[in-house]
């Protein structure tokens, strides 16, 4: 068997081991996953805290004043809350350029904006394999040359257009 179609071999087990993976296996996004859904479930009590507001009458114009002001900071934390539970937590992105045959990875700046942290070429990979929730490829060596954290459905795509390319 050729050292190619070992490789293509190796890529096509790792899609099927990163397709197999459940949310619970990965330790390093169960923390998040928890922090997203107590996020939502404070967007939603304080979405329905605003609401509920206008539930009880008010006696007079002052009292409704003083609704309406906490009425629209319960809205605004709602907001804030939901888009937290429902924003991209991912700080790292791997690319994969066809052209130059080489793997980039992508860092998060505190602006939300992304920018080259590396590049690996793909001649210098011997096998690249997600687990434990992240991507790492090693050299011929045996030594990690990359380790990238991701969701397993990134890490498949990811690996899919290795395997296509």
């Amino acid at each position: 068997m050729s050292e190619t179609t070992a490789n293509v071999d190796h890529l096509r087990h790792a899609i099927a081991q990163a397709d197999g993976r459940q949310l619970a296996d990965m330790p390093g996004f169960a923390g998040s996953a928890i922090m997203r859904g107590l996020a939502f479930c404070a967007g939603l009590a304080f979405f329905v805290t605003s609401v509920g507001l206008w539930a009880f009458t008010a006696p007079d114009a002052s009292v409704m004043l003083i609704k309406l002001g906490a009425s629209i900071a319960f809205l605004g934390g709602a907001a804030i809350f939901l888009l937290v539970a429902i924003a991209p937590h991912d700080f790292y992105r791997l690319e994969f350029d066809r052209a130059r045959q080489e793997l980039r990875v992508l860092e998060r700046d505190e602006c939300g904006r992304f920018f080259v942290q590396g590049t690996q070429s793909l001649a210098e990979v011997a096998e690249l394999r997600f687990e434990r929730g992240a991507l790492k490829a090693w050299n011929e060596d045996g030594a990690i040359v990359m380790s990238v954290p991701m969701r397993a459905r990134h890490a498949k795509a990811i690996l899919r257009g290795v395997l296509a390319g």
